[in-house]
């Protein structure tokens, strides 16, 4: 899926990406208290809540 991305981010010309996450979008659910309810790496401390956004921004840089 990253890479169709970052073929039409060159096609399109763009220079930059923008990470949404909020408006209740998986990402701002999985960072929040009240809707993450999980128990495996991804739920409970607040770096367990924030470790999918990181891993995406992680995986982007390594593919720009």
């Amino acid at each position: 899926m990253l890479n169709i991305h970052r073929f039409t981010r060159q096609k399109a010309g763009f220079d930059m990406i923008e990470l949404h996450a909020a408006s209740c979008y998986l990402i701002n659910q999985l960072m929040s208290l009240y809707n993450n309810k999980r128990q495996d790496e991804y739920g409970g401390s607040t770096e367990n809540r924030a470790r999918f956004s990181v891993e995406i921004k992680i995986d982007y840089r390594g593919k720009w």
